[in-house]
This record gives C-alpha cells, structure tokens and sequence, in this order.
C-alpha cells in the first residue's frame, strides 16, 4: 500500500511539473492565461483576432482562423515537446465540433452526449420496468 502511495505522489508531481513546463512555455510565447480557466490560453493578434489554447490533461486544441499561424506554433512545440498531430478536432470533452465551410464558422453540439444519455436512461427505465414487481 505504501508503494502505491509512492507512486500515485510521483505521477501527481511530474503531471505538475509537466504542466509548469508547459505553461511557461506558452506564456513566454506571448500568450496570456485565461482569468476563468487556468487551461485557456490566448493572443491578441494585430488584426484584432484571437489565437486559443485549449489544454485538457494531455490534450491541446488550437483554434485561429490561419493555419499558417497554428502549424507555426506546432512546430515551436515540436522542438520543446514530444507532440503528436491528430489533425482536425472532431470533438472534445464530449462535445462534438462541427464546421460549416461555407461560412467558415464552428458550432459546438452535445447531440451525441444528450443522445447516449437518453438511451442509457430510456434502456435503464425499460429494464427495471419489466422486472418490475407492479407490472
């Protein structure tokens, strides 16, 4: 038992210390840290706009309308980090991430999420309604 509390103390303190790492390196590339969430970062660019980080335990989505700009930064982190590319998010968090084209806007939908929910709840109330003692 005490080796296992040893190394659940490890893990938690290199995830820290991942995490300092990371979070220095994100701000010393001009990006500010979010006042509501301490895993949102941003840029102001010259045009007005913004660039976001989204961190999510190891996970990071990068929004701005310039792709230039995001492989830009992939490869700043790729000479700091291990990284691996996963191309364009589809989802996070359980929220599915879906992009019009033609206007080149991005809506977020919990569809999916809602959906499962239901069935799971819809399935739960059937199986105890038939072994219900009052059917």
């Amino acid at each position: 038992m005490h080796l296992l509390k040893k190394l659940l103390y490890v893990l938690k303190q290199s995830l820290r210390k991942w995490y300092k790492r990371l979070d220095m390196f994100i701000l010393r590339h001009y990006y500010f840290k979010s006042d509501y969430d301490c895993c949102v970062y941003f840029m102001k660019i010259l045009d007005g706009s913004f660039m976001y980080l989204l961190l999510c335990i190891d996970d990071m989505l990068i929004t701005f309308k310039n792709i230039f700009e995001i492989n830009s930064l992939k490869d700043r982190l790729s000479i700091e980090f291990e990284i691996k590319d996963l191309g364009i998010a589809r989802m996070i968090l359980g929220i599915e991430i879906c992009i019009d084209q033609s206007t080149g806007k991005l809506y977020l939908s919990n569809k999916k999420y809602f959906k499962k929910i239901f069935e799971h709840f819809l399935y739960t109330r059937l199986q105890a309604s038939k072994y219900s003692i009052y059917s």
